[in-house]
């Protein structure tokens, strides 16, 4: 038996946003994290043309494409550039859906686990995800996948989690606590002390 530890969920992170979360009427889908081809923030730029929904995009953090996103003519992306933590975080928090667009069929998404996870299953908000390095075993049907990279694909995905959005979708919540609390520090460290005992 073993144990991989991909990362840890902040749990002080995890009790602000069930103490603060404040989703607005509006749906809100943000991308936050490394603007390079190997996150992937080309497929999704390109997936926003698959989607008709009347929607907040808030895209956040820096890299060599950072151009690409300032000239993103799709008029409900707002670029925040490269922001401190607490923005950060309070984004997160307040958004409906949060994207993981990683390359899987990048070396790069291959091999790294997109930390970005822990804080979005903190939120407990809708995930959209890439299935790079081994993020469908760790999602366990939590999140939204999509498949090969693909634009229309993650559009189809980025689809489905409004519709459940709308929808008030409970079950997930429980799901994606539950994977919250499977990777807090104290269970992390259960599961270890079960594979050395």
């Amino acid at each position: 038996s073993n144990v991989v530890v991909r990362g840890i969920v902040n749990e002080e992170f995890y009790n602000k946003c069930k103490d603060e979360k404040n989703l607005k009427e509006k749906i809100t889908i943000t991308y936050s994290g490394g603007l390079d081809k190997e996150r992937g923030i080309e497929v999704f730029l390109k997936s926003l043309k698959y989607i008709d929904d009347d929607v907040n995009i808030i895209i956040s953090g820096k890299g060599n494409l950072d151009k690409k996103v300032k000239e993103c003519k799709d008029k409900r992306v707002k670029f925040l550039g490269f922001v401190d933590y607490p923005i950060v975080q309070q984004t997160l928090m307040n958004s409906h859906i949060l994207i993981n667009c990683q390359l899987e069929r990048h070396e790069f998404g291959l091999t790294s686990f997109p930390s970005k996870l822990f804080e979005y299953i903190a939120t407990g908000n809708k995930i959209v995800s890439s299935k790079c390095s081994d993020v469908d075993e760790f999602g366990k049907g939590c999140f939204y996948f999509y498949d090969d990279d693909d634009e229309k694909k993650l559009a189809d995905a980025i689809r489905k989690a409004i519709i459940d959005v709308k929808r008030c979708n409970y079950r997930y919540e429980e799901q994606i606590e539950r994977l919250c609390l499977e990777n807090t520090d104290k269970n992390i460290g259960k599961s270890i002390l079960k594979v050395l005992l």
